[in-house]
Formats: C-alpha cells, sequence, structure tokens
C-alpha cells in the first residue's frame, strides 16, 4: 500500500505519525512522509522597487528556513517510521499545502492519506482545519484524519448502508489490517421509516459479519434509528471508538463528487479519527 503521511511540525502531525505505527498493517507500506512549506503571497504596492526587493528576499530567507526546519522534522520522522517499516522516504514541497497533497497524491498513485486535523474547538460547532477539509473532501484516494493520539488500536466502527461504498470501507479494513487485537462494530442508522428495514439486518449479518468471521476479526453489529451522522459520532464516543471507517464516492470518472454530507458531518464533528473510504474501483469488492 502506497501512504502518504502529511506533517507540518505541529502536534497534531504528531498524533498522525504516531497513530500511523499503530496501525495493524497487512503489507509492508511504502510511505512518503510528505511536507509542504506554504508560500505565501504579499502585495506590497506602497513599497517602491528597492524595498520591494528587500522585502522579496526577507520573504525567500524565511521559506529557505522554513525549508530547512521541514528537512530536519521529516529525518526525524523519517527514523522514526523506519524503525518498524523500511519503504520510507521524506519529500519536500513548495506550495499551497491541500492543493500540493493532493497533487502527489496523484502523481505517487496514493492508496491512503493521513494527516492530522485540529477538530472541533470548544468554541465554535465547526472548525475543522482547512487542510484535512479540504484534503478529506478532493483526494482521489483514501483519507485518514486523525484527531487524537491514541494509546492502542483495537476499537473500530465501520458505518454501513448496504451500499457498495459501505462495502468497499470494510473491504478496505480486510485487506489491509491484521486482525490480531481488533474488535469491530459495523453500524447501520436508518432514519427513515420508523421500522428498521429489513436490508439492515442482511446486509450486516450476512454480508459484513460473516466475512469478517471469517478472517478472524472479533465483530458486532448495531442497528439503530437517527440522524446517521449524529448516532455514528455518538455510538462512536459512547463505545470509546479510536477509528471510524466510512465509504465515500470520492472522485469518479471526470466528474468530480464531494464528500457526501453524513461522510462531510463525520469527519467535521467526531471526537475520534476518521478514515474516508475512496476509489472502489481500486478494491476487489469480491
Amino acid at each position: 500500500m502506497n501512504i502518504i503521511l502529511a506533517v507540518d511540525g505541529s502536534k497534531n502531525s504528531e498524533w498522525a505519525v504516531d497513530f500511523l505505527l499503530k496501525i495493524p498493517l497487512a503489507e509492508m507500506p511504502q510511505i512518503k512522509v510528505l511536507h509542504v512549506v506554504p508560500l505565501r503571497k504579499h502585495i506590497t504596492p506602497f513599497l517602491d522597487a528597492v524595498y520591494h526587493k528587500l522585502f522579496k528576499d526577507a520573504m525567500q530567507e524565511k521559506i529557505d528556513i522554513d525549508i530547512v526546519s521541514a528537512e530536519k522534522q521529516n529525518t526525524r520522522i523519517v527514523e522514526k517510521l523506519k524503525s518498524r517499516w523500511d519503504d520510507v522516504a521524506s519529500v519536500i514541497e513548495k506550495g499551497h499545502v491541500s492543493d500540493k497533497i493532493i497533487e502527489k497524491a496523484k502523481e505517487f498513485k496514493t492508496d491512503l492519506i493521513i494527516l492530522g486535523s485540529r477538530g472541533l474547538s470548544s468554541s465554535r460547532s465547526f472548525f475543522l482545519g482547512g487542510v484535512s477539509q479540504k484534503v478529506a473532501t478532493y483526494a482521489p484516494c483514501s483519507v485518514l484524519v486523525v484527531k487524537k493520539k491514541i494509546r492502542t488500536l483495537k476499537r473500530i466502527l465501520i458505518a454501513t448502508d448496504g451500499s457498495v461504498y459501505s462495502k468497499a470501507a470494510a473491504t478496505f479494513l480486510k485487506s489491509h489490517f491484521l486482525t490480531k487485537e481488533i474488535s469491530i462494530t459495523f453500524l447501520n442508522v436508518w432514519d427513515y421509516p420508523i421500522n428498521i428495514p429489513e436490508f439492515s439486518f442482511e446486509a450486516i449479518g450476512k454480508t459484513h459479519l460473516q466475512e469478517m468471521h471469517k478472517v478472524a476479526f472479533m465483530s458486532n453489529a448495531l442497528c439503530v434509528e437517527g440522524d446517521p451522522a449524529e448516532m455514528v459520532t455518538d455510538t462512536a464516543y459512547r463505545r470509546k471508538i479510536k477509528l471510524v471507517i466510512i465509504g465515500s464516492k470520492g472522485l469518479t470518472g471526470k466528474k468530480r463528487f464531494l464528500l457526501g454530507s453524513v461522510a462531510r458531518k463525520i469527519i467535521t464533528h467526531s471526537n475520534c479519527s476518521v478514515l474516508v473510504v475512496k476509489s472502489i474501483d481500486k478494491i476487489n469488492l469480491n
């Protein structure tokens, strides 16, 4: 699996590094530690030519300092990751952070982007980091948004609705994660009709649970009524879930789909980290 670990020197990106080290990957990954140094645009119409050049040189000096700092941070992170995996490389880029991450994901044919997020602010109802939000929305591959530092990754919740996208989420886990010590909860939420649809039990019981039991994952299922995003985030909180996995349309052909409203709400309001699985054409659903 090709992974981009996007870092920026913040504590949130350190959480992402730590999270990656705790994922029980089933195969040796190829990891690119990507640090994008932002290029800030400054408009200085009030400066004459001499001062404009001095200002421009000062800005370039700041960028050069940021690049040196990024290289040092990446060297430390690469060494840390190489304690577990061999194929780890450092990539330093300049530009708009979210755009450059998405660009590199396409260039490297990435399967998974991992990055940190500031999550929810205590004083605001909506405060998802701009970079995390844009990458999760527009990336051509699956995206793991890390919300906090964890000690172990043992409890995972998969949101399922019987669609091919939720099946891809379950398949992604089964294909890339080891079964040891992971407990999976499949959560099906319906908001209409009031009576539980028959497909809910069938989709979870006959499809997901049986398949997970075949490969030795510990798993259970819940079917609840309510707002899908609210019930997923609430269930994850009450069950002390460390990772929520959801399916999303992502990019299909030449037409760009934004994240579905449910997926967008979950990655915004979830108290735990969220993995958005995209690109179902790359996943064997059989």
